[in-house]
């Protein structure tokens, strides 16, 4: 017995799609579905998205991003 485990999601329709690897021999599977229920529709802080993207910004003065903003709207 191969143990394997995929990731999938349920559509709002109650289908779900699984794409196992290729490797796997043809004929009949038994398959066990486990949910957990953190996952779907767990409530988050907010502040778990500080810092996120941060990277974007690191090359950019802050003033004259601003700056260049403005003038834009003046065109």
């Amino acid at each position: 017995m191969r143990t394997l485990t995929i990731t999938a999601t349920i559509n709002d329709d109650g289908h779900l799609r699984l794409d196992v690897p290729t490797d796997l021999p043809p004929g009949p599977v038994e398959i066990v579905l486990a949910i957990d229920a953190n996952a779907r529709g767990a409530r988050r802080d907010v502040r778990e998205l500080r810092g996120l993207g941060r990277e974007i910004w690191q090359r950019i003065d802050a003033q004259t991003y601003v700056n260049g903003i403005r003038d834009e709207w003046d065109r």
